[in-house]
């Protein structure tokens, strides 16, 4: 049971990039390359589950055997420019109609982590397919396939990396006539929950001709970066997962080119935390190469000046990227757990107000339960998930 509630958190094809000033959005979600990776029979998925952790088929007990796909697929960067990624699509092989879920992952810092390598959250879409769903699983920019730094929390880039890979899932299913019964279910857990967001805010407001969603579940995502997440620079307490910091810092500097790494960090984290994020450490080993206490590595000029101006560039872009401004319009349910120590409780209940403050009618709010941190949370919560989601499955 351990073994998996971590995994929760946590070259064989040719790679083409197109380096445009503009993509081709016609092209977003074509597929580059697809293969079938592996075939599993009932008995095959219970042996796979038990592989990861024998406490999985008691969340996910296997029914129906699964086929699983890597697929490479056009999308865009963070810039626009036309690029690819990689994912997972994986689909119950007994020829029925099922609907397709879309998981988005949590945090992960090892390209070799993605769900397309069959380690970590893969095994989510394995247990959610193996009862009639299709999932769908993107890599994320910059991870798996995907060349460079994964632009975390980075909510535009998290949607149409997301967004593309719902498009060449499609596209897969098409050339391979199976059918879906045209429902749509989104999902995440930690930044998984952020993702999560972003993808439903993009559908509903840009791509609802071309998607329905029939109902998404957020879980335990930072949804206020700008507020919540950012009181780390006011904190000077020890957490479990250091790493978040530096990670989220560095990324936005790629995005946004905000500051050279001397004025980002302290000596000498100037220097070793670039070099650590270079997607093949894990990580236990970066927050175990820097103070539990993250605020300690931030040069003490940005932390005061982020302290003291509400209208500091790098507020603006934490806002830019807050998923709490906005009105759901599908069934949403925002899971989190009361005592959760790495992506506070404040993050749901504030999305949650906020969206009701700004006229939603069709959200809900679910606290799984006290005494539950970030990685206990998140069994109970994906098993609270998946049974509003098979309520609400055309059967």
């Amino acid at each position: 049971m351990k073994k998996f509630r971590t995994l929760l958190l946590i070259l064989p094809f040719s790679f083409f990039y197109f380096s445009c000033s503009e993509s081709d959005t016609s092209l977003r979600g074509r597929v580059v390359s697809s293969e079938l990776i592996l075939s599993l029979d009932k008995n095959g998925v219970e042996n796979k589950m038990n592989e990861f952790d024998p406490a999985v088929k008691f969340l996910f007990p296997p029914r129906l055997g699964v086929d699983i796909y890597k697929v490479i697929y056009e999308t865009v960067s963070f810039d626009n420019s036309t690029t690819t990624a990689s994912g997972i699509v994986v689909i119950p092989n007994d020829g029925g109609s099922y609907p397709i879920a879309s998981y988005q992952h949590g945090t992960i810092v090892v390209k070799e982590e993605a769900p397309s390598r069959l380690v970590g959250e893969f095994v989510v879409g394995l247990g959610i397919s193996t009862d009639g769903y299709i999932t769908v699983m993107s890599d994320y920019l910059g991870l798996g396939d995907s060349e460079g730094l994964h632009p975390y929390v980075h909510a535009s880039s998290e949607a149409s990396a997301c967004l593309d890979m719902l498009r060449a899932s499609k596209n897969l299913l098409s050339d391979l006539d199976i059918p879906n019964n045209g429902q749509l279910f989104l999902f995440g857990y930690s930044q998984g929950g952020h993702s999560t967001a972003a993808l439903q805010k993009e559908i509903e407001e840009m791509h609802s001709s071309e998607f329905a969603i029939t109902a998404s579940a957020p879980m335990s995502g930072p949804y206020d970066l700008s507020g919540t997440m950012a009181d780390v620079f006011q904190d000077t307490s020890t957490t479990s997962a250091p790493y978040y910091l530096p990670y989220t810092l560095l990324s936005y500097n790629m995005v946004y080119d905000l500051y050279t790494n001397d004025e980002i960090f302290k000596a000498p984290y100037n220097n070793t935390m670039p070099a650590l994020f270079n997607g093949m450490n894990s990580s236990s080993t970066i927050s175990g190469s820097m103070p539990s206490a993250p605020i300690d590595i931030v040069n003490e000029n940005l932390v005061n000046d982020f302290n003291s101006d509400p209208d500091h560039p790098l507020h603006q872009k934490l806002e830019e990227n807050d998923l709490i401004h906005w009105i759901p319009q599908a069934p949403t349910r925002i899971y989190y757990c009361e005592d959760d120590e790495q992506v506070d409780k404040m993050n749901s209940i504030i999305a949650y107000d906020n969206f009701i403050n700004l006229g939603a009618n069709n959200v809900e709010i679910k606290n799984i339960g006290a005494g539950l941190g970030h990685v206990d949370c998140a069994i109970p919560t994906f098993s609270n998930a998946k049974a509003w989601f098979d309520s609400l499955k055309i059967q």
